[in-house]
């Protein structure tokens, strides 16, 4: 029977397979600038400075002409486009129909891959493939862009997600 218990055990190397989480676009350091990532797998926030696959998404900013914040994609330090990164599975009109989406969303669906996505956009629900080959869901509950007055403005996503960490394709909670 033991044999049997210790058969069935998933990985639990004390990482929660779900969270929300807020990443934001702040540039921190004084002589080099850098921002901080997040680790799906180690469910940790990292510097992006020297970082490497530690980090599997970040926010990269997006300004208007005159420098001014127009809006956040979301990035990874992936080592491979084709296999890796993140595939939108579509955008809604509400945070409850984007909720309802992603609570029934149990097989992850990604034809494609990239590293670099369009403008994040609040509702949107995507499916990431980590460097590990590990599935994740997330949802963007909300998008804020914090103004300091200063040209050091930056922006937050709130977002939830569910990581399987058993390598398959089941994205059910």
């Amino acid at each position: 029977m033991l044999i049997l218990l210790s058969s069935c055990k998933k990985d639990n190397s004390g990482v929660p397979p779900s969270n929300e989480i807020t990443l934001n676009s702040k540039k921190l350091g004084t002589q080099v600038y850098y921002s901080m990532g997040y680790s799906f797998e180690k469910g940790d926030f990292f510097q992006r400075i020297g970082s490497s696959t530690d980090i599997d998404i970040y926010l990269v900013e997006l300004l208007k002409p005159k420098g001014e914040l127009d809006g956040v994609q979301f990035s990874t330090n992936s080592l491979s486009e084709t296999t890796y990164g993140f595939y939108l599975n579509d955008q809604f009109q509400s945070l409850a129909a984007a909720e309802d989406f992603y609570n029934n969303y149990s097989l992850a669906y990604a034809p494609e891959y990239v590293t670099l996505t369009d403008t994040v956009k609040r509702f949107q629900v995507y499916t990431f493939r980590t460097w590990k080959s590990n599935y994740v869901k997330f949802l963007v509950k909300d998008i804020r862009v914090i103004d300091n007055g200063s040209p050091a403005n930056y922006i937050e996503a709130d977002i939830k997600y569910f990581i399987q960490q058993d390598g398959s394709e089941n994205l059910a909670e």
